[in-house]
């Protein structure tokens, strides 16, 4: 089940562009059951879970993002990934919704590609350094009050993956957990 993976990779998280050369893969939108139209309702949280498709906002309690597009590509700035994996390239919007400066990472952020307990990852900027550029968002990047930011967020994924999901999960101050909210995207064969 779909959500059973977002949810196992988000504590897993909790635990622990430059980019060019497009294969064939063609990334396409999949539909998650009994979500909103994605043009017209931001996804909300029911029973702690927001799922949403390309292109629909997704409200959490400090931000809205929207995934606006994705696409694969065989580098990243000089970057080879090892053979069987390519570069997921995730351009998003974050847009702060609160009354006061917001602190954010690209590693808020995560990638789920299947079930087992090694089938996601954090931004390939963690392990890489020497990404960085202007479509890339920066490691560690600060929202002022009603300010947005769109930029890129790049990944190490399996090639042979069909579908993949972006999630990131509320983290509170007093080291609580909120909502998950994972937007769902696959490859057209």
């Amino acid at each position: 089940m779909k959500l059973n993976r977002v949810i196992y990779a988000a504590f897993l998280l909790l635990c622990t562009s430059g980019c060019q050369v497009q294969p064939d893969n063609a990334v396409q939108p999949v539909q998650p059951t009994e979500t909103p139209d994605a043009a017209v309702e931001p996804a909300v949280p029911v029973e702690g879970i927001a799922e949403g498709v390309i292109g629909q906002t997704m409200r959490t309690a400090f931000f809205d993002f929207q995934v606006n597009s994705v696409k694969m590509t065989d580098t990243c700035q000089g970057y080879v990934p090892p053979e069987g994996y390519a570069i997921l390239n995730v351009n998003i919007t974050v847009h702060n919704t609160l009354d006061q400066e917001l602190n954010m990472y690209d590693t808020d952020f995560q990638i789920t590609w299947g079930e087992g307990e090694d089938e996601w990852d954090v931004p390939l900027t963690y392990a890489v350094n020497t990404l960085s550029g202007d479509d890339l968002l920066k490691t560690a990047y600060k929202l002022q009050k009603n300010e947005s930011i769109t930029g890129d967020i790049v990944y190490q994924v399996p090639t042979d993956s069909d579908y993949y999901i972006f999630s990131y999960l509320e983290q509170f101050s007093d080291d609580t957990e909120g909502d998950l909210f994972a937007v769902y995207f696959g490859l057209e064969e």
